[in-house]
C-alpha cells in the first residue's frame, strides 16, 4: 500500500516545523536547548538527547521554538503597527480580539508542531522503507535488461548452429559449445531475475506495514490541523471586521495591513493579463508557490507579464481594485 497523496502532504505540512531545536528559557536565567515533546497549560514536557524531563510552566520564562522567537519580528511588527493604541477607543475591542485571534493562532500552531514530533519517526522510516522498495524495482529493471541481452545472444548461436546443421549436415562443437554457454547464462539472468522480483515482494509487504504504522500517527495530528485552520479562519474575521471599522475597505483580504488611505501595496504572482484587467495571486507566506487569495485589478494601460511575481499599488474604489502604479 502506498502512501496516499493528501496524508503525504499532510505529513509535509506536519513535519516541516521539526528542522531545528526549542530552547526553554527559565526565570532563574537557565537555558536548555532540545524539543518540546507535549505541552499543556500547566507543564512542557521537554526532551534533552535521550533524558525527558516535565517542568512546571510557572518555572519557565519563555520558550524559543526552532531558534525563533514564539512571535516573529514580523508578526511583531503587524502587531504594533495595527493593534496599538491609537486614541480611537472604539476600534479598541476590536483590536483586542483581533490580538486574542493572533494568540490562538499561535498555540494552535504550538499544538501543530507538538503533534507533529511524533509522526516524525514513522515519517522517517516511510521514507526509508520507501527507498529500499524503489531500489529493489529499479534491481528488478536492470536484470530484465540482462535477460533481453541474453536471450538475444542465445538466438543468435542457435541461429548459427542450425545454419550449420542444414549447410553441413552437424554442428560443429565451438558452435555447439557456445549454444551451451548463451543457455547457461540465460538461466542464470533469470534466476538473478526471480530473487529479484522476490525482493520486491518482500520490500513491498515491508512498505505496507510501516504506511500503515505511519498513517495511523499522521492521523493522529489531522485534529491539530483541523484546529489550527479554525484558528485561522476566526483570525481572518477579526482582520476582517477591524479593517472595515478603520474604513480601509479591505476587510476581504484582512491580513493586508490597512493605511490611512485606501492605497496599498499588493506583492503578487500573475495569473493573467487582459487590456483592461489583471488577476494575481497573493499571500502572507514568503514562498510565493503558497499563495491563493485571487484578487482582480482593473489595470488599464499597465503593462504585466503572467507568471511574474509584481509589487503593485492599488486603491480601493467600491468594490473594485484600480491599479495604480507598477512599483516593481
Amino acid at each position: 500500500m502506498r502512501l496516499t497523496p493528501p496524508l503525504a502532504i499532510l505529513a509535509a505540512v506536519a513535519c516541516a516545523a521539526l528542522a531545528h531545536a526549542d530552547t526553554l528559557v527559565f526565570k532563574d536565567g537557565r537555558q536548555m536547548e532540545g524539543t518540546v515533546v507535549e505541552e499543556d497549560a500547566d507543564s512542557v514536557t521537554f526532551r534533552k538527547g535521550s533524558i525527558i524531563s516535565k517542568f512546571r510552566r510557572a518555572e519557565i520564562e519563555k520558550i524559543i521554538r526552532g531558534g525563533n522567537e514564539t512571535r516573529d519580528p514580523a508578526d511583531e511588527k503587524l502587531r504594533a503597527s495595527r493593534l496599538s493604541p491609537t486614541g480611537d477607543a472604539a476600534l479598541d475591542p476590536l483590536r483586542a480580539a483581533v490580538e486574542k485571534a493572533l494568540d490562538a493562532v499561535q498555540e494552535k500552531k504550538r499544538g501543530l508542531e507538538t503533534a507533529a514530533r511524533k509522526v516524525e519517526a514513522p515519517t522517517k522510516a516511510y521514507e526509508a522503507q520507501l527507498k529500499k522498495l524503489s531500489d529493489a524495482e529499479v534491481d528488478v529493471a536492470r536484470v530484465r535488461a540482462r535477460l533481453v541481452d541474453a536471450e538475444a545472444k542465445l538466438r543468435k548461436a542457435e541461429t548459427a548452429a542450425e545454419n550449420a546443421r542444414v549447410t553441413t549436415g552437424r554442428i560443429p562443437a565451438p558452435l555447439k559449445a557456445e549454444v551451451d554457454e548463451r543457455s547457461a547464462a540465460r538461466a542464470s539472468v533469470e534466476k538473478t531475475l526471480a530473487t529479484a522480483l522476490q525482493r520486491v515482494e518482500v520490500e513491498t509487504r515491508a512498505l505496507d506495514e510501516v504506511t500503515d504504522r505511519f498513517q495511523m500517527a499522521a492521523d493522529s495530528i489531522r485534529p491539530a490541523v483541523q484546529a489550527l485552520a479554525a484558528a485561522i479562519g476566526a483570525a481572518d474575521k477579526a482582520w476582517g471586521a477591524l479593517a472595515a471599522a478603520e474604513g480601509a475597505g479591505a476587510g476581504t483580504l484582512p491580513w493586508w495591513p490597512a493605511a490611512e488611505s485606501s492605497r496599498v501595496l499588493l506583492e503578487g504572482r500573475i495569473v493573467s493579463v487582459t487590456k483592461d484587467q489583471v488577476v494575481l495571486v497573493t499571500g502572507m507566506d514568503a514562498d510565493p508557490a503558497t499563495w491563493t487569495e485571487r484578487l482582480q485589478l482593473q489595470a488599464a494601460g499597465h503593462s504585466l507579464k503572467p507568471g511574474t511575481t509584481a509589487l503593485l499599488r492599488a486603491r480601493r474604489d467600491g468594490a473594485d481594485w484600480i491599479l495604480e502604479e507598477v512599483v516593481r
